[in-house]
C-alpha cells in the first residue's frame, strides 16, 4: 500500500499530461518528459546519481514538475 501511494502521489503531476519521450541519461538512469514540461527521473543502478543538477536516490526518482527546478 506504501508503494502504491508513493507511485501515486509521484504521478499527480502528470495526470493530465501526454507522455512526450524518454531519454536515457547514462546506464541505468532514465529522464521521462510530459506535455505539461514535468520530468521524471528513474534511476535503476543501486547508487544515487546527479543527471542535469538534479540528486536521484538509488533505486527511486525524483519529480520537476513543469520543468521547474
Amino acid at each position: 500500500v506504501h508503494e502504491y501511494r508513493t507511485v501515486a502521489e509521484a504521478l499527480k503531476p502528470v495526470a493530465d499530461a501526454t507522455f512526450d519521450k524518454r531519454e536515457k541519461v547514462r546506464e541505468g538512469v532514465f529522464r521521462n518528459t510530459y506535455s505539461n514540461g514535468t520530468v521524471i527521473y528513474v534511476n535503476y543502478t543501486m547508487n544515487e546519481v546527479t543527471a542535469d543538477g538534479n540528486k536521484i536516490p538509488a533505486q527511486g526518482f525524483l519529480v520537476r514538475e513543469g520543468g521547474r527546478s
